[in-house]
């Protein structure tokens, strides 16, 4: 177990005042993967696996992360990741949803338009061919270049995560610090707001990019989705936390 973002996680669920309850929370301390570098799944707290197109899974130790398991992902091209939970609803004005996870590249990334995806959605066709619409952040991890926030409506059906799909731009942000092989924490939130939904999203508790998206279609999530666009890559993460406020 690690305790810095369970730590966390537990002072937020407790507090009367934030009035946050832990949705899905997962560090794989008994997690079970099954299959192969390129076809797999992990079974833990969430049952992580590829989305339209197969993606190797496996449990590697990575004291950067902390002490235990944490989960690798090898992606080919144009592929993406997923867990599920009890979906969670932006009912009312005030209504946050958080999201907290680590994450380190074992390699050193090269520059590319394509990059680290990662956002919440809202999945149909679980296990046949997954859709959905929802938030996604992106950001070049060998620059730090073009950390952004788009609205995915996946109208086309075609992937998550944008794919060839034209994705529209909530907001842009500034050129934020390369990932190398450092581990990081990254955090976002979705927040309804009497102008819209509120969406922001920082590496490393530096804020990366903030936008509002005054015409949501998006207010029920039930999946955290993780991919790396074109690049075919590795990349290990642990200690996923979701909350929602109130």
């Amino acid at each position: 177990m690690k305790p810095s973002l369970f730590g966390v996680t537990a002072l937020f669920t407790c507090s009367a005042a934030l009035q946050a309850n832990t949705v899905f929370q997962d560090d794989f301390s008994k997690a079970n993967a099954t299959g192969s570098e390129k076809a797999g799944t992990v079974e833990s707290s969430g049952n992580w696996q590829g989305g339209r197109s197969a993606v190797g899974v496996d449990l590697v130790a990575d004291p950067a992360l902390g002490a235990g398991q944490s989960m690798q992902i090898h992606f080919p091209p144009n592929a993406s990741v997923y867990t599920t939970f009890e979906p969670v609803s932006l009912e009312n004005v005030g209504d946050k949803i958080e999201v907290k996870f680590r994450c380190r590249f074992p390699t050193e990334q090269g520059p590319a338009i394509s990059g680290l995806r990662f956002g919440l959605y809202n999945v149909e066709d679980e296990g046949k061919t997954i859709n959905g619409s929802g938030y996604m952040m992106t950001i070049d991890p060998a620059t730090g270049k073009g950390p952004s926030i788009s609205f995915d409506p996946n109208t086309s059906e075609k992937t998550m995560l944008g794919g060839s799909d034209p994705v529209p731009i909530v907001a842009f942000g500034g050129t934020a610090k390369p990932f190398g092989t450092e581990a990081h924490i990254i955090t976002f939130t979705l927040e309804k707001a009497a102008d819209g939904v509120h969406i922001a999203w920082s590496l490393d508790n530096v804020p990366s990019a903030q936008g509002v998206d005054a015409n949501s279609s998006a207010t029920t999530f039930n999946a955290f989705v993780l991919g790396l666009g074109g690049r075919t890559d590795s990349i290990n993460i642990d200690d996923v936390v979701i909350t929602k406020t109130p």
